[in-house]
């Protein structure tokens, strides 16, 4: 894995000094050597807007009253720049209740890495952002990477989107 990690170009966005410095140093250990570190939303716009970034890590709670995570990456999907609205964005948060997952995947978040993580749950995700990258879904209420997870490919005859619903008769 650390081969090809060592073009790939990674935001990290955190309000915390030593999460940063142990996120890069995680990376860094997988042969990722191409990072940058945000402290706030605007910030990492900034950085988006100037650069090639690959892959988003984003905290969920940045030290900010105006925006947190969730906004950034609500505001990444809304992108005008199509480099931008399909990012892969992994969201790190100690805030684990399934509220907040839920949040995090209707705003549009990739993947979600749970605080305090280790290199293995870290070096997971970005294997799965990397090798098995997720399509894209837009609808009038959502774009974002589809929240289904498959190891195969269903046939539209088996998808259940593509059926009408059984109806029960009633007597």
């Amino acid at each position: 894995m650390s081969g090809s990690l060592a073009n790939v170009h990674v935001l990290i966005v955190d309000d915390s000094k030593h999460i940063c410095r142990l996120v890069a140093t995680m990376l860094r250990s997988y042969g990722c050597l191409n990072l940058v570190e945000a402290k706030t939303a605007q910030q990492a716009l900034d950085i988006l807007n100037r650069q090639q970034i690959d892959i988003a890590l984003v905290d969920w709670m940045l030290d900010e009253r105006a925006h947190t995570g969730l906004d950034l990456i609500r505001q990444i999907r809304r992108s005008p720049h199509e480099n931008l609205t399909y990012l892969p964005i992994i969201m790190m948060t100690g805030h684990t209740e399934r509220d907040n997952i839920e949040r995090a995947r209707d705003a549009g978040m990739t993947e979600f890495l749970a605080k305090p993580f280790t290199a293995k749950n870290l070096h997971s995700r970005l294997v799965a952002l990397i090798e098995q990258p997720r399509p894209f879904v837009k609808t009038r209420s959502f774009f974002g990477p589809d929240r289904r997870r498959r190891n195969e490919d269903i046939p539209p005859e088996d998808d259940r989107r593509f059926k009408p619903a059984k109806r029960e008769k009633h007597t």
